[in-house]
């Protein structure tokens, strides 16, 4: 499914893309895997970026690259990074669209995917040259690229040539969903429950959508 969105898309046929895109969520909402919803939500970002919805597609691309780095499978990870980023060049955010297309053409290297690492290189090098759009409003121009990277169960921050890392903890992961979605209000109660009610037995839940909010 996710072979005919992308053929169809790049043979304009934008139905048979579609049937697929929506073939594939609804998988994902019957199967309820990971894997399942992060494929729907890249092929439907796929479809939107083709289509001229950029901000559907970073919304949905976003989501996908989350699962992917949860899943820690790179080639996925690395495809819906390098898509990511086109979707926010077209949406006018060159600075995050350079560190994701950065962070798939790192990933490519590392796993040997060379002709996938030669077209981000390509992609990356017409983001240089021909500059278009504007930032968006609100977010904060980016001087000097940093990366935090999942390694199994440690996180490796690079900044300035220097590499440093941490073994994993709760805050770390905090941090990553954070910088994952920058300019994204996130209620703290959500973050640290990762949105869902805590399990406690036969105590029942925690907090109900009303108490959450009123909190």
């Amino acid at each position: 499914l996710n072979a005919r969105a992308t053929i169809a898309l790049a043979a304009g046929i934008r139905q048979i893309a579609e049937s697929a895109a929506s073939e594939l969520e609804a998988m994902a909402k019957r199967n309820k895997t990971p894997w399942d919803e992060a494929h729907a939500a890249h092929v439907r970002g796929l479809f939107e970026h083709e289509t001229g919805n950029a901000e559907a597609a970073v919304e949905l691309l976003t989501r996908a690259r989350r699962i992917w780095g949860e899943l820690e499978a790179p080639y996925e990870l690395a495809t819906t990074c390098a898509l990511l980023g086109q979707a926010l060049q077209a949406n006018g955010d060159r600075s995050r669209a350079r560190l994701e297309l950065q962070a798939a053409r790192d990933v490519f290297d590392r796993i040997g995917a060379e002709f996938d690492r030669r077209q981000t290189e390509q992609i990356l090098a017409a983001l240089d040259k021909h500059p278009s759009g504007k930032a968006k409003p609100g977010l904060p121009q980016v001087t000097a690229a940093a990366r935090m990277q999942r390694e199994g169960d440690t996180w490796c921050f690079v900044f300035e040539g220097r590499t440093l890392r941490l073994r994993n903890t709760r805050g770390l992961e905090h941090l990553a969903v954070l910088l994952a979605q920058p300019g994204v209000d996130c209620w703290a109660i959500d973050l640290a429950g990762s949105g869902k009610v805590a399990d406690r037995g036969d105590a029942g839940e925690l907090l109900d959508p009303a108490a959450r909010q009123a909190y």
